[in-house]
């Protein structure tokens, strides 16, 4: 009897063990379906996330090749910087460009840095190239320059203006026309602090240059009476090859090298008179020329359009005024005293060289007429 009751009561233990074991396995299943069910459903989530990230922005590439055409659509030096920092901010950055004129470069565009930079501020904005500072190499060795804010501590009036972060990156590019670098151009990488995207702002800054080229050229051509068989109008669209553009380089930097150094040594016209001077000043006398020359030949050539039409319409100095009043701003602040004392060199070459010695075709509005 005890017997009995001792195996009747281990036999229910044992069923209940058993009835356990299999509600466990019954979850356990259940558990294995779950997981399988949640594993699939994450990864057909993740494939229609990379399809959706795949199909929204450009790939670089398309970016490069949508910011080409619209600088070889560009009409004017001036377009062409504008262009060139609209599709740089286009690219993720903030951009500006500093057209070269004498001994300085001249903020001539920006793009990215929002109601901070006005016009007015921007078109104050000089850097001296004279001073050792990261823009200077960039000019002198046509190179680019990277590195971060604290490398443009030497130039406060760009970090002032500009305001990059602390934190990020900054890229100085050298824009090449007429066989030298006519142009730098400024990007970082704003408040994102990422990396900047060398390359393709590389091969921006080429095109930009290869269509300066092209420009000066086309006026060239249109000056010697040849326009009408080119026409008027630059591309709508990217018709140019890059090797097409190079050609154009290639083709007029030797003419344009040589115009310079025409531009420089030529006669010496009117000027001071220095035969009572000594030999010191008859020097400062003889630079303040030269660079009085150099800066109105680089207005004239690189506006070669707008001086035809400027001669043509007797408005020069109204068509050219920006360039004109930059350049002038930079000769007097090296040569102010002799404007003041004795000669306004600039001004006689703005008649001589770009209003061809007639004072009127420069305009009523233009100052010492």
């Amino acid at each position: 009897m005890q017997v009995r009751e001792t195996r009747d009561h281990l036999g229910r233990q044992l069923r209940a063990q058993a009835e356990q074991l299999q509600r466990l396995e019954e979850g356990l299943r259940q558990t294995r379906v779950e997981h399988e069910r949640l594993e699939e459903e994450l990864w057909d989530r993740l494939e229609a996330l990379g399809a959706s990230k795949l199909s929204s922005p450009p790939t670089p590439l398309e970016a490069v090749l949508a910011a080409a055409r619209n600088l070889f659509a560009a009409t004017s030096a001036r377009q062409v910087f504008s262009n060139l920092t609209e599709e740089a901010c286009g690219l993720g950055v903030r951009a500006a460009a500093f057209e070269v004129r004498g001994e300085a470069a001249w903020a001539a565009s920006a793009h990215g840095f929002g109601p901070q930079l006005s016009e007015q501020i921007l078109r104050s904005l000089v850097v001296p190239l004279n001073v050792d500072t990261p823009f200077r190499q960039v000019f002198e060795r046509s190179e680019p320059f990277a590195g971060n804010s604290d490398a443009l501590k030497q130039n406060p009036n760009v970090l002032n203006r500009l305001k990059p972060d602390s934190n990020c990156s900054i890229l100085l590019l050298p824009i090449r026309s007429a066989g030298a670098v006519s142009a730098v151009l400024y990007a970082d990488s704003g408040a994102s602090g990422g990396s900047l995207p060398e390359n393709a702002l590389q091969l921006l800054v080429e095109l930009a240059g290869a269509q300066l080229d092209r420009l000066t050229a086309k006026a060239d051509r249109a000056s010697a009476g040849q326009s009408k068989s080119t026409g008027e109008e630059a591309p709508s669209g990217l018709n140019l090859s890059l090797p097409e553009a190079a050609t154009d380089v290639v083709e007029h930097t030797e003419q344009n090298q040589a115009a310079v150094g025409a531009a420089l040594e030529s006669g010496p016209g009117t000027g001071a008179d220095v035969s009572q001077l000594n030999d010191s000043e008859r020097q400062t006398n003889s630079d303040a020329r030269r660079l009085a020359r150099l800066l109105v030949f680089e207005i004239e050539l690189y506006n070669k359009a707008e001086v035809i039409e400027g001669r043509k319409n007797k408005d020069l100095h109204q068509r050219l005024k920006d360039d004109i009043e930059r350049s002038r701003q930079t000769f007097r602040e090296r040569f102010g005293a002799i404007v003041d004392e004795q000669f306004d060199y600039f001004h006689d070459e703005l008649v001589r060289t770009l209003a061809g010695n007639d004072p009127s075709l420069l305009g009523s509005d233009c100052p010492s007429v």
